[in-house]
């Protein structure tokens, strides 16, 4: 879940060196993926995995949700430590741009704690080594072996990548300016190219845009009018009604972890903090919070913030009338900067003849949140009932395929399956076939949430 007090802006591009975080309690502790709902997605399995029928794989994106993290707010009456960071944030290194080379040294990122908490602040957070919404040494275990996953599909059973990373690299990454899709991304890519498949001068550029203008969050600061219609959405009759009829379980729930109800209307929606909050706990098999009269969080509890915030994001993003201009809004931007990377990748494609296409762009990774994952299921009309709560490293796959007679055609699926699609427009049957959509019919289907000038749409009355 994405907080509205994003990070300060960092250089829009860093050079990363793309190795496994060296502290060795990461390699060898044993950590137990939960594949059981919101926790950690299925890994991929290649045993299960077909490519398309005479077809040769021209392209793949591979966009995923950040690892396992710690809450994204603090709250002071949940006591629950968090010892779950041991190792660095990152490791980065100056690569290109020193000089002489080697000029810089490599510094490795962590947090720190306060000496002694009562002559501190140290009484405003938890016990730990964490922040809140930082990738815990489980997420990065997951996104490793994401990583190893994917590797078995496209470099053991397709041979589409490179069996070895070397420094002519044809992988672009993408993450936003927050830690945790940068930690993600790196472990990532670790997992697909463990230390003795890289090449000692192998490295990979981590891009992003600045956070004034990142395009794989809902970034209503850069367009207002995003939230204009996100308040006409919960002021519908269903929104209301929906609130109406959890609100009382909404308040019980939200006096259990300690937050001030008092002046809380049954219009307002609490449920984003409260499934954020309750659901870490789950994950991380820590305690579940309790208040001072002994009532305390249960599994049902759980089940029910997670339900409710599923339905708002299903309904703000693909379900209500106001949906599509959201999407457009909200969504369009990395729907445009999507389908770009691919129309590029396939003109590079008409363009390179077969020797010599070892050196185009064969795979671009986004490393990003649930609210982007949501956020283009809900946009290609996914059928699923939970779009809104995609979990932990999740991955949406684009795959372009060509046939012998040279067409090309999209396959998406989301970690092992294909995504399925409604009807649109009166149609009987979905919009298309997601194992095999001609590029053509997803192009003009996707143009449709693009706007030709987003200054424009974004400040209109």
């Amino acid at each position: 879940m994405l907080v509205a007090n994003f990070l300060q802006a960092y250089i829009a591009v860093i050079s990363a060196t793309v190795i496994a975080n060296p502290i060795a309690s990461l390699e060898t502790r044993d950590f137990k993926i939960d594949t059981s709902k919101y926790c950690s997605a299925p890994l991929l399995d290649s045993s299960k995995y077909l490519p398309v029928k005479d077809s040769e794989l021209v392209f793949v994106q591979a966009l995923f949700r950040h690892g396992a993290r710690t809450p994204a707010f603090y709250i002071n009456s949940i006591k629950n430590d968090y010892f779950d960071c041991s190792n660095p944030l990152n490791v980065i290194t100056d690569v290109d741009g020193a000089s002489p080379p080697n000029a810089s040294v490599s510094m490795k990122q962590t947090i720190i704690s306060p000496v002694n908490a009562k002559k501190s602040f140290g009484y405003g957070y938890w016990k730990g080594n964490c922040v809140t919404g930082q990738l815990t040494d489980l997420g990065k275990a997951q996104a490793k072996s994401s990583g190893s996953s994917f590797r078995k599909i496209y470099v053991d059973k397709l041979g589409y990548i490179n069996d070895k990373l070397q420094s002519n690299v044809n992988i672009s990454v993408r993450t936003t300016n927050i830690w945790r899709t940068k930690d993600t991304a790196m472990e990532f890519v670790s997992g697909v190219y463990p230390k003795d498949k890289r090449s000692s001068d192998a490295v990979i550029t981590m891009g992003q845009l600045p956070q004034e203008i990142e395009n794989m969050y809902d970034n209503t600061a850069i367009c207002p009018k995003i939230s204009e219609i996100a308040a006409k959405i919960t002021k519908t009759a269903q929104y209301q009604d929906y609130l109406k009829k959890r609100y009382t379980d909404m308040i019980r729930i939200a006096g259990i972890i300690g937050l001030n109800t008092t002046d809380v209307p049954t219009t307002k929606s609490l449920w984003l903090t409260l499934f954020d909050s309750i659901f870490n706990a789950k994950c991380t098999d820590k305690p579940y919070a309790c208040n001072s009269k002994g009532q305390c969080i249960n599994d049902s509890d759980i089940e029910l913030a997670r339900d409710s915030y599923n339905f708002e994001q299903n309904y703000m993003r693909r379900d209500s009338i106001y949906a599509k201009e959201y999407t457009k809004l909200s969504t369009g931007p990395l729907l445009n900067d999507l389908l770009q990377d691919i129309k590029s990748a396939i003109d590079e494609d008409k363009l390179l003849s077969a020797s010599s296409k070892s050196s185009a762009k064969r795979l671009s990774i986004f490393s990003a949140h649930d609210a982007t994952i949501s956020a283009v299921l809900s946009a290609l009309n996914s059928t699923s009932s939970n779009i809104g709560t995609p979990p932990f490293m999740t991955m949406v796959l684009f795959e372009i395929w060509k046939s012998k007679s040279g067409e090309y055609s999209v396959r998406i699926m989301q970690d092992n399956d294909v995504v399925k699609v409604n009807a649109i427009d009166g149609e009987a049957k979905p919009w298309c076939n997601m194992n095999s959509c001609k590029f053509e019919d997803y192009s003009k289907y996707v143009s449709k949430f693009v706007y030709d000038d987003y200054e424009k749409e974004c400040y209109s009355k």
